[in-house]
Parts: C-alpha cells; structure tokens; sequence
C-alpha cells in the first residue's frame, strides 16, 4: 500500500511529501474497513485515519485531502497498470505491461520522469526479465541501475539491483547492493547480511 503511495508522489513534491509522515500498521483498529492509513502530522499531537484506501484512486485522493498533493493522471495509470501486471501469472505478459509503463513515463518531464513511480517499473521489469524462461539478464541489470539511480532510498531497489548483478556475475557489486539493501531497511538487515555472507561464500577462491 505504502508503495503505491510513494508511486502517486511526483517529483515535484518529494520535499513537501516529507513533512507528513504515512503509517501503515494491521486494520488500525478499524479491523473490516482497510486497508487503513493514518496520517500523522509533524508535531505528532494528532493524526487522521482514513479507511478503504484500496486502490489508486483512493490513495490519490487521501494524498490530495492530507497533503495537499495533486497527483497527475498518468501516475495514476501507471500505479493502476502496475497492479494489474503484479497479479498476472505469465511474465512475458507482465514485461509487456510494465514495458508500456516505463515508456509513458519516460516521455512525460514533469511527472513522470525521476519518479518513484519509474523506479518501481525499472524493478518490477528487472524482476520479470530475470525470470522469464531465458533470463535477460543484461536487461534486468539496466533496468536495476536505472531503478537504483532514481530512487536510491528504496531497499528493494537495492534488493533486485544485488540479484541482478549477481546474475551478471558482479559478486562485488552485488554484496555492495546487498549491504545497502540492509542499511536503507533495516527490518531486512538480518536477510541482508546472510545474502552477503552467501554470496561472499560464492566467490573464486585464490
């Protein structure tokens, strides 16, 4: 969920966006009603719960009423697209759907290039072509460092930049990407440190 908020942000409002700060913890007490987000301002003396925030359109509208955000169309379509090819089961059509994403985004300056949103469709793409039947593995690690260099604040870019590299056969790129998948979320520190000691393990022996 939280995700999808990120992708409705526009880069033009990444420094304002910082001031309130979006929490995502079970039903929040409102257990039937969510997915729930309570939104807590700076000086932490009150906050808002907002219920049903279950698809693009809601979240767009909770960032409008509770950030004063306004987020653009195409955003709104690609998170939209994005969560559609998120639930498909063939990976050649999910690359297809994500593709068509990364290609509207690219085109739009003031939206949707640099944003969290082209981020995630770099790492989802990455993910796909790493799976497909014949990896494409030199795409996915393309599409990896692309994700990495406009969102570098996101663990997961950092978690399938590791395997792309990896797969590239780059252990020492892909431990340094691990070890900052562990830094930026430190939830994932423990994977993160057992992924770097593996993949150290992997390494030629002089």
């Amino acid at each position: 969920l939280l995700t999808n908020m990120a992708n409705l942000i526009p880069p033009t409002e990444e420094v304002s966006s910082t001031l309130i700060q979006l929490e995502a913890s079970g039903c929040l007490s409102e257990c039937g009603e969510g997915p729930n987000v309570e939104v807590v301002v700076p000086d932490g003396r009150s906050s808002i719960l907002y219920k049903g925030i279950n698809d693009a359109d809601s979240a767009r509208d909770l960032l409008k009423d509770a950030c004063d955000i306004l987020v653009p169309p195409i955003l709104v379509a690609a998170v939209n697209v994005m969560a559609r090819a998120d639930k498909t089961h063939r990976i050649e059509e999910k690359e297809k759907m994500v593709t068509s994403v990364i290609h509207a985004l690219e085109r739009d300056e003031s939206a949707g290039m640099n944003s969290h949103a082209l981020a995630s469709a770099f790492v989802m793409r990455a993910d796909a072509r790493l799976e497909l039947a014949m990896p494409n593995v030199e795409g996915a690690l393309a599409d990896s460092r692309r994700a990495a260099a406009i969102d570098p604040g996101n663990g997961r870019v950092w978690r399938v930049l590791a395997e792309s590299e990896e797969a590239s056969g780059n252990l020492d790129n892909a431990v340094a990407a691990v070890r900052k998948w562990g830094q930026i979320d430190p939830e994932s520190a423990t994977k993160a440190a057992k992924e770097s000691d593996r993949l150290n393990s992997d390494r030629p022996r002089p």
